[in-house]
This record gives structure tokens, sequence and C-alpha cells, in this order.
């Protein structure tokens, strides 16, 4: 984990076996693909997550398994 400038991918994975799906979350909330996931982006998620529309928390699950530069579809291998 990153001290300043936020929170990386490695650092997320504590689990093998969950490597996979912390990789999609951790995408999901880095919005800008820096790689790392600012403070800014940590709030908005949660805050969407917590408080957002139906449609917004809807997107976002999308988006977390939408892993093809954001094509906007979802193929089979991806849920499995």
């Amino acid at each position: 984990m990153a001290l300043e400038g936020g929170l990386t991918s490695p650092s997320i994975c504590i689990f093998s076996d969950s490597s996979t799906y912390a990789h999609y979350v951790f995408n999901a909330f880095d919005q800008d693909h820096s790689g790392s996931i600012s403070f800014e982006e940590f709030v908005m998620g949660l805050s969407l997550l917590a408080r957002g529309s139906l449609h917004e928390k809807l997107q976002w699950a999308f988006n977390l398994y939408d892993i093809n530069g954001r094509l906007g579809e979802i193929i089979k291998i991806h849920l499995v």
C-alpha cells in the first residue's frame, strides 16, 4: 500500500483465490486508469455504492465486469 498517492493494485490482493475479483474491484474504483486509487476515487466509489441511485449502482456493477476497455459488453468468461 502506498502511503501517498493512493493504493496500488497488489496491496489490495491479499488472498490469491480472490485476486481476479480484487483486480476487477480495483479497476472499478480506479476511474482514471492510473494504476492507483486516489482518496477522491475511493470516497466517490464508496459514496456511489452507499448513496447512489439504483441506475448508478447497476452501472458500477456492470463496469466491474466490463474489462475490455469499457466497450459496453460483458462476455461469459469474465463472469466465471
